[in-house]
């Protein structure tokens, strides 16, 4: 174990042996193209003691030699069984009372943390925080907005609606692994999931409005590699949880997993085929018919359908021209909160993932802002009236100008990326 610092960062003064408030813990494996930036992420924040501890297992391509330049990192580099196994190393060795899962191309918001670590403080019946997260390309750039609204009906059920939940952007109580165990070392792709199941048999989670993390998205990144390994596990974990107890719900639960993997294999063949890749479209298909023999049974076969026969027909340009229905968008909007009535609007962003970068250099700042419309935004993005809003308390309007006025000039080379 490399112990050259104590591990805090931030305000954390490693001289003074102060315990940490929380630990992060980062599996890694030839990570010498993007550790670097997880490591700063974490490094950058303030007003909070973190102990980053960074599992390795055993990378032959210069990612020990990043490590050497952080003393106050802690690090161990051997030979591991998997991410979880990596992950449980880290957990082991972990000190602070609160832990955060941060992967090595992945990064932290800066001040994400401590806002965190207060949510826990102000919240202490909360063992698992989820919060906002944007997916970014290798290069930084944002590509999708993913709210914090986690469910556990909808994680029983994911096949139907998506969880939200990421474990880049979650955060747990140190007890809550004591209580129901660590990560299963026997799954690769639904290791998370796996653990969030186990834990909504005995709690409620919590959402944080706040822009916590950004996951890179990459060819090499588990994440981008296939719906079956994840289809499968997630079956494994289905065995564990629901067979024993509630055989009923388990067959259940298989049938939807079924649905699940079809449909993301109808997704990718659609999205081939718009791409003009009639060969992978195929392929695909064929993956998603033997999943769900009777594709014309599955809900998703005919708008996934309709959408890629209207492109092909007349062609993307004028696709995206198409106006959308305003009862549809309106009738999705709802699940999103109405802004406080005292707000008054001084940003309107282009998409959700701006609207949160912006509200994050708000929140630096010590202004309170409020983002409402953002699901019609990401549901419409071909209506040109469904833009998110940026709200603030009409007092600090002015001065919520100013501060986004600047923050986008510091960022008009490169706007919105890290």
């Amino acid at each position: 174990m490399n112990d050259a610092g104590d591990g805090n960062s931030g305000d954390g003064d490693r001289e003074s042996g102060d315990a940490p408030e929380i630990s992060i813990v980062t599996p890694c494996y030839n990570a010498v193209r993007h550790l670097r930036d997880a490591i700063e992420s974490v490094a950058r924040q303030r007003g909070v003691r973190i102990e980053h501890i960074v599992v390795d297992a055993g990378s032959k391509d210069g990612t020990v030699e990043i490590l050497k330049q952080f003393p106050q990192v802690r690090w161990i580099s051997e030979p591991d069984r998997g991410q979880a196994d990596a992950f449980n190393k880290g957990l082991a060795l972990a000190r602070g009372p609160l832990v955060g899962w941060l992967n090595a191309d992945d990064m932290y918001e800066p001040g994400a943390i401590a806002r965190v670590v207060q949510f826990f403080h102000q919240h202490p019946e909360a063992v698992l925080v989820n919060g906002h997260l944007v997916r970014v390309d290798p290069e930084g750039k944002p590509l999708e907005f993913l709210p914090a609204r986690s469910s556990r009906f909808w994680l029983r059920h994911f096949w139907l609606k998506w969880y939200w939940l990421n474990h880049p952007s979650t955060f747990y109580r140190k007890s809550l692994f004591d209580e129901v165990g660590p990560i299963d070392e026997s799954l690769h792709y639904a290791l998370d999931y796996d653990f969030y199941l186990r834990a909504s048999q005995r709690h409620e989670f919590h959402d944080i409005d706040l822009l916590t993390t950004r996951m890179r998205v990459h060819p090499e990144a588990k994440t981008s590699q296939g719906w079956d390994n994840f289809a499968a596990d997630v079956r494994r974990t289905f065995e564990k949880v629901w067979k024993p107890e509630h055989p009923w719900f388990y067959r259940y639960s298989l049938l939807g997993i079924r649905m699940y993997a079809a449909r993301s294999h109808l997704a990718e063949s659609f999205t081939a085929l718009r791409a003009g890749d009639r060969k992978k479209g195929a392929a695909e298909l064929k993956q998603a018919a033997a999943w769900w023999p009777v594709l014309p049974l599955l809900p998703a076969f005919y708008p996934y359908g309709a959408r890629v026969l209207l492109r092909l027909v007349f062609g993307e340009s004028l696709y995206e021209r198409f106006p959308r229905s305003r009862r549809a968008a309106s009738k999705r909007s709802t699940a999103s909160s109405e802004p406080d009535s005292d707000l008054v609007e001084v940003c309107r962003p282009t998409n959700g993932v701006e609207a949160h970068l912006l509200k994050a250099a708000l929140g630096s700042a010590g202004i309170s802002a409020q983002v409402t419309g953002e699901s019609v935004a990401a549901m419409e993005p071909n209506l040109w009236w469904a833009a998110p809003r940026l709200l603030v308390p009409p007092a600090q309007a002015e001065e919520a100008k100013r501060i986004l006025r600047e923050f986008k000039e510091s960022n008009a080379s490169r706007p919105f990326q890290r």
